[in-house]
């Protein structure tokens, strides 16, 4: 899948780090940008037009919601998003797929399955909501 620019917004260094390795094996794209923070996502979602932006809900300072926010007020658009998020409930879900996100993935992590939707999304089949870790 050469030519595809991924962000990956995670404030977990270990986490982030384990991503990226993930995706650059299973995907191989031409970019992995890296963000710690929200306000770090956002300028960079706004500068770049990426092709899938993985971004984690609770951060430091504006969480995951605030930028797809800020994004969507700003550019009128989300690019393709998967929420990686250690705070699984059904207000959660609810909230990030009505922001018109492309899957969500509860932590801690199931590989595979987070593989599976990181290449339906690029390979733009749309979206793939396994709600509760279920595909």
């Amino acid at each position: 899948m050469n030519g595809k620019k991924i962000l990956i917004v995670e404030d977990e260094h270990e986490v982030r780090a384990r991503l990226c390795g993930l995706i650059k094996k299973a995907v191989n794209p031409e970019i992995i940008d890296e963000a710690c923070n929200g306000d770090e996502a956002i300028a960079k979602i706004l500068g770049t037009d990426y092709d899938l932006v993985i971004l984690d809900i609770r951060m430091p300072g504006r969480n995951g919601l605030d930028v797809i926010r800020e994004v969507k007020r700003v550019k009128k658009a989300l690019p393709p998003t998967l929420v990686v998020t250690g705070h699984d409930s059904d207000q959660v879900a609810s909230e990030i797929i009505a922001e018109g996100i492309s899957d969500y993935i509860p932590k801690p992590v199931d590989m595979e399955r987070f593989i599976k939707a990181v290449q339906t999304i690029l390979d733009g089949k749309g979206k793939s909501f396994g709600i509760k870790g279920k595909s």
